[in-house]
């Protein structure tokens, strides 16, 4: 029998207990060699498999296009403060300008992405936010120790590595006095940037390279891409934020905890600073 018309529509059904599923119905009108309508015929298909697949493939591609469109435009901003002033830029305007980035960066995701960004990541109990908070206080008291030797071998190994006007510790920075207002909103910039560097960046690599190292190829690249957003600092302090990073990387892969990552970023960036080495 000859079929007058096929129409297809994708209809969504969401179940009491919240659970949705995507079906195509296909609707067949079929006629009889007189041309005279002989009945109707529906075909349903369950596709919610292939439409999470296409889902997903478009949410990642979306946030891979973002990260480029990041580097890009910050490098190209970077390149061209220096070609126009030169060392003269004040090094605080690049934070400012990281931390809007990320800050529009975050609310376009919110909006971009098929499945709504949600920030419920930020919910922590409190046993284990004590828990983690024994590791986040180790680890600060290492590093600390660790940036204490390493300044000492470079000045001694090396003389006028820093700037001699300059104190072993540059405590000041954290006084009302010597505080300025980027260093101020750090906490800010800090959370944005691991909001973007973990929830988004390092889990949509999770989700591009499967497999058993997946995982971990996921925490040096997204580590690698956020290192670069420290390039004005020079390049010893690009590679230092590229190795911490990459230490939070790994934690957030086994804790996923983004809070002691915000407070690590917070700390390890003040003594990073403190310590002198964003003027080598």
């Amino acid at each position: 029998m000859p079929i007058l018309r096929i129409i297809s529509k994708k209809i969504n059904y969401w179940y009491e207990n919240g659970e949705s599923k995507c079906f195509l119905v296909k609707t067949s009108v079929i006629k009889d060699e007189e041309n005279k309508k002989q009945g109707v015929t529906f075909l349903i298909s369950d596709i919610t498999e292939d439409e999470e697949q296409k889902r997903r493939i478009h949410d990642l591609t979306v946030n891979f296009v973002l990260f480029i469109g990041l580097l890009c435009s910050y490098v190209f901003f970077y390149a061209m403060t220096k070609m126009v002033w030169g060392d003269s830029f004040p090094k605080a305007l690049y934070n400012w300008i990281i931390m809007l980035i990320s800050l529009v960066l975050t609310v376009f995701l919110s909006y971009s992405t098929s499945k709504k960004f949600s920030f419920t990541f930020l919910k922590v109990g409190k046993d284990r936010f004590k828990h983690d908070m024994k590791f986040v206080v180790g680890f600060c008291l290492g590093a600390t120790l660790l940036m204490i030797v390493v300044k000492l071998v470079l000045m001694y190994s090396i003389p006028g590595i820093f700037p001699p006007n300059k104190p072993f510790f540059n405590y000041y920075r954290f006084l009302p006095s010597g505080m300025t207002v980027a260093h101020s909103l750090y906490f800010l910039t800090s959370f944005f940037q691991e909001v973007l560097a973990r929830k988004v960046a390092q889990e949509t690599m999770e989700e591009i390279f499967v497999g058993a190292k997946g995982s971990i190829i996921a925490v040096f690249i997204s580590s690698i891409m956020f290192g670069v957003l420290h390039l004005h600092y020079g390049f010893f302090f690009m590679v230092g934020c590229f190795l911490y990073l990459t230490v939070l990387g790994f934690y957030y892969r086994k804790n996923r905890n983004i809070w002691n990552c915000v407070i690590l970023h917070l700390v390890l960036g003040d003594l990073f600073v403190g310590f002198g080495f964003a003027s080598i």
